[in-house]
């Protein structure tokens, strides 16, 4: 195995390479690569000329060629430059001439100059551009376009501007933004039946219809809260909480000691149990029981047929946004069973029905209220699984990976293994992994910075395009004689961070390693150098390999140009042909081009035929500098196992949304079968100890489905009661995922939200601090007011902020620190269950350590002098219970000196990858022995999560953005626990607005409305 790269931070001045490439078409190699985007656009405009030179209309025709160079980020259109050169006819007449115009392509606009050649003069042009609908009005990125010249007689050209040349125009994003829910059936069940009839079982109908109205007010405390301050907003905020404490406090002859979800969820059941009885006639007594087993049936149909493919759409707008369609389906489901399954008398079972339809008119009255709650935003209603599912049915590991396997329609494979470690080492896993690739690689990243954060170039893109693209490629040519093969190395890139961080400096190395040249500054010679030794190394080996060079000269050497090269893909290139008045505000002149793809992930030779083939990654960071530094607070997952493989499907579903023919799919993407002892195979890994369950989850770009976003929803609103969730991240803006969080507490769960203070975030302008100060205000008031109904629930909430100080790689300091964070917050000790001796060796490993002299390791430094950033998106879960258990184990206790051991050394690239997953191992071990020796009482009623990828608590998360998340269930997941032991010590827990004004000062309200409009575009 190959040492991995010790990477340093220099000061150094850099310019971006000057290059461009266009869409290529691979032929020979039978695929199709999207390239870098064209910095100059061609097109053509063919139009009707309008004439009026002597007060009689003329009508004539013209052809225009032109091309375009955008002079801004093409992705916000805000000014190009544009040259064409036409030619007109006129009955007899033939005119010519060029013209130079500004354009403004986010207004429809451009500008400028038409100097015609027989008139000799220049005269000025107007020229609006309309795609007409969505990908174009002929598709393709056609445009309408409109030309006046009022000086020529008012002379008007009108046509259709189409591009050339550029393959992708309108075929990147979809042509719908909504999805379509069935139709509802004519004689659809009347909600206000429910109030007009008055009967034996409608009685118990009405007051489960009031049951889950109170169920529902449990998910929305934070929606309610708003106000045209920032102070308005929080005695708003206020108000809702206290309105809704009073509302639990009320008792009565079913809630004596008042009300609570538990209790809520439980009399709601009970109600239609006893409504499905009583419409069977069953007297009062024994109703209840009569009904249960039909109440239980109708639900499991609600369930299947109703609330978990309408929860599904979670994220998605919804046209025909109702949920009647889907019950037609559900009561279908349950007509059948009824005609086939219980005792229950023909002349009962109209009334029976009849529950059922009341059942699911309950469900669409509430639906209905809350997306009037949410202002109308279908994306955000969900629909509590409470109400089809009762406490047991998902209280324990089995139970809750079958209902989120079946949310995210696809289950939880085993046979895997996946191993946690710090984001600063991603890069050198990377380049570790691009040499041990075999058939083929995919990196898919939203950024690999050309400069760093003063503008200089990169160093650690550089050390993975120079030592892991170039060296791993020419390292392959060398044996591609024996072997017989080259392997494919693919990237996906997605636009947003590609012109603002000057990525097409490596990119245009990436995809002509073999003749490209890079150009930097005097003060970078060194880094010229080494890219022109690696290009000379590449080239040597291809030029000393027979059999590619037997190859070459067969196909040509344009096949040699595109089999020696990475397969350079940028996704969602600008194409302002794609408009929506869905992204944020109700305007239709907003593009797509707002939208990107968030994923990180790496991964090289899954496939179906071996699963225990290839390796997965997924983290938080992109590729440079500050990803990589003593700064950045973020970590990734290695994955070995069938879980993986779903990035094959994920990787085609990209290319396929962008264009992408399926005939001109990569060959190492396209889909396999699975071999029919893949199962078996699945088998074998689980007896070796790839023990791990696993799934993955995506956000697709845009308006599609958004299945992370559902896994996350999930797991807030089904980990059952006495659960703990830890929920760091950097981002804090969607009321959605604050809300959950609240009403998980209020379920009994105990809940710690972390972010970071003003100093410790990644995104430090006002836009993102002012969105998340103002939503964690109204997340502490509301813990504030409502902290003893929580604690009636036998739940907690805590608000923090991150405050870390000591740097990342200073195992003193951060052992300090965090020993002062558990003595500062005595509790942590009782809600973070760790080993006593564990805290002993915590309290007294730094003083240890500095009096034996260990010094910080070098890691890659920060260009900016700023302390640590929060940039995390790793989530746990787990059942309380299980953690305190655990924290007497003994194999636990060596688990925690392992983690204290591997925070002594460098998280990047020191020591090979292969000692620091040995490392990871000894971490992993330990607690899945230790939850093995568990009494099996307490490994049933267990559930523990993990969960990590690229998703942020924001809307753009939520429900426009592409993102992963990857969750791993049961005991590997207890292998993250002790990282968020660590992250609880160096977090400020917050007792007050004081506090958070301290940490997170608030804004200005002119910056405060600012931010809110600006969060929505960005």
């Amino acid at each position: 195995m190959r040492s991995a790269v010790v990477l340093a931070a220099l000061v150094l001045a850099g310019a971006p390479a000057r290059c461009q490439s266009s869409p290529v078409d691979t032929g020979s190699a039978g695929f199709r690569v999207m390239g870098q985007p064209p910095v100059l656009k061609p097109y053509a405009f063919g139009a009707l000329t309008l004439l009026e030179p002597t007060g009689a209309d003329q009508i004539g025709a013209s052809l225009t060629l032109g091309v375009y160079k955008d002079l801004a980020d093409p992705l916000e259109g805000l000014f190009g430059l544009a040259a064409e050169g036409y030619v007109a006819g006129f009955d007899s007449t033939v005119d010519s001439g060029a013209r130079l115009l500004a354009g403004f392509p986010l207004v429809f606009l451009q500008l400028g100059l038409d100097y015609n050649f027989r008139r000799s003069w220049p005269d000025f042009l107007l020229s609006i551009k309309l795609p007409g609908r969505r990908s174009g009005i002929f598709g393709r990125g056609t445009e309408i376009r409109g030309d006046w010249i009022p000086a020529r007689s008012q002379t008007f050209h009108i046509g259709v501007q189409v591009p050339l040349g550029q393959h992708w125009a309108g075929r990147t994003r979809p042509h719908v933004t909504a999805v379509e829910l069935p139709r509802e059936p004519r004689a659809a069940p009347d909600t206000m039946t429910i109030l007009k009839e008055y009967g034996r079982w409608e009685a118990s109908i009405m007051q489960a219809r009031s049951a889950a109205q109170r169920l529902f007010d449990f998910n929305d405390v934070l929606y309610a809260a708003a106000g045209a301050t920032d102070s308005a907003a929080l005695a708003a905020q206020h108000r809702r909480a206290e309105t809704f404490r009073q509302r639990l406090e009320l008792s009565d002859s079913l809630f004596p000691g008042g009300h609570s979800y538990g209790g809520e969820v439980a009399l709601y059941h009970e109600l239609l149990d006893r409504a499905f009885g009583e419409a069977t006639g069953a007297p009062e007594p024994q109703a209840a029981s009569a009904g249960a087993p039909l109440a239980d049936k109708a639900k499991a149909c609600l369930l299947n047929e109703v609330v978990l493919p309408y929860d599904r759409l979670l994220g998605q707008y919804k046209d025909n946004d109702q949920i009647l369609g889907f019950g037609l389906r559900g009561r279908q489901c349950f007509e059948e069973w009824l005609a086939t399954g219980p005792t229950v008398a023909a002349t009962d079972r109209p009334t029976v029905l009849r529950v059922f339809d009341q059942l699911l008119a309950l469900l669409e009255e509430q639906r209905r209220a809350l997306l009037h709650k949410v202002g109308g935003n279908s994306r955000v209603v969900w629909l509590p699984l409470q109400l089809v599912l009762r406490d047991e049915q998902h209280d324990d590991q089995a139970k809750l990976d079958d209902l989120i396997g079946r949310a995210v329609d696809q289950p939880f494979s085993d046979g895997n293994a996946a191993y946690t470690f710090a984001g600063q080492q991603f890069d050198a896993e990377l380049i570790e992994m691009l040499h041990a690739t075999e058939d083929y690689h995919v990196l898919w990243v939203h950024d690999l910075r050309g400069t760093d954060e003063i503008g200089d170039p990169d160093s650690v893109a550089f050390a993975v395009v120079v030592n892991g693209y170039l060296d791993a490629l020419t390292q392959k040519v060398k044996g591609y004689d024996r072997a017989g093969k080259l392997p494919l190395y693919i990237l996906f890139l997605d636009q947003v961070y590609y012109q603002f961080n000057h990525e097409r400096r490596w990119l245009s190395l990436l995809q002509d390693p073999l003749t490209h040249r890079v150009v930097l500054p005097p003060a970078y010679h060194y880094m010229e150098s080494a890219i022109r030794a690696a290009q000379d190394s590449l080239r040597a080996a291809v030029a000393g390999s027979a059999r590619l060079q037997a190859e070459a000269s067969r196909r040509g050497q344009g096949w040699l140009k595109q089999v020696i090269r990475v397969q350079v893909n940028v996704t969602q290139p600008s194409d302002f042909s794609f408009r929506s008045s869905r992204i944020f505000v109700d305007a239709p002149i907003v593009p797509d081009n707002l939208v990107r793809d968030h994923r990180k992930i790496a991964f090289r030779d899954l496939t179906e035929l071996d699963p225990a083939k290839g390796a997965a990654m997924y983290t938080g960071v992109g590729i440079g500098e500050q990803y990589a530094s003593a700064t950045w607070e973020d970590q990734a997952i290695l994955v070995q196992g069938p879980a993986a493989l779903g990035l094959k499907s994920a990787a085609r579903e990209l290319l396929l949304a962008n264009g992408v023919k399926p005939s001109e799919l990569p060959p190492p993407l396209r889909e396999l079968r699975l071999p029919a002892n893949y199962d078996d195979r699945v088998v074998g890994l689980e007896a070796a100890g790839a023990t791990a369950r696993a799934l993955q989850a995506h956000n697709r770009v845009g308006f599609a489905q958004k299945d992370a976003s559902v896994l996350r929803m999930m797991l807030y609103s089904l980990m059952p009661a006495g659960s703990v969730i830890y929920a760091p991240d950097a981002i804090w803006t969607s009321p959605l995922w604050a809300s959950e969080l609240l009403a998980a507490a209020l379920r009994g769960c105990h809940v710690y939200v972390i972010a970071p203070s003003r100093d410790n975030a990644p995104s430090a302008g006002y836009p993102a601090l002012s969105e998340s100060r103002e939503l964690l205000s109204r997340l502490l008031e509301a813990q504030t007011v409502l902290a003893p109904e929580i604690r009636k629930a036998g739940g907690i909430l805590h608000v923090g902020l991150y405050t870390r100080r000591a740097p990342i790689g200073n195992p003193v300091a951060t052992l300090h620190e965090v020993a002062q964070g558990y003595t500062r917050y005595p509790w942590l000790r009782e809600e973070f269950p760790i080993p006593g001796a564990a805290y002993q060796l915590l309290l007294t490993a730094a003083d240890s350590l500095a009096a034996r002299g260990v010094q910080p390791e070098r890691l890659v430094e920060d260009r900016v002098e700023r302390l640590p950033k929060l940039h995390r998106k790793t989530q746990f879960f787990a059942t309380r219970e299980t953690l305190r258990e655990l924290a007497d184990q003994p194999q636990v206790l060596d688990a925690f000196r392992q983690v204290f051991a591997d925070s002594f050394r460098t998280t990047f690239a020191a020591e090979t990858t292969v000692v620091q997953r040995q490392s990871r191992m000894r971490v992993v071990r330990p607690f899945v022995q230790a939850f093995n020796r568990l009494p099996t009482q307490g490994r049933g009623r267990s559930v523990v999560y993990l969960t990590i990828g690229s998703m942020n608590m924001d809307d753009r998360g939520l429900y426009l953005d592409g993102e992963v998340l990857f969750a791993l269930a049961g005991p590997w997941a207890l292998s993250g626990y002790a990282d968020f032991v660590f992250l609880a010590g160096a977090t400020t827990w917050l007792q007050s607005q004081r506090d958070l004004d301290r940490l997170l000062p608030p804004y200005s309200e002119r910056q405060r409305r600012r931010a809110y409009w600006i969060r929505k575009a960005i």
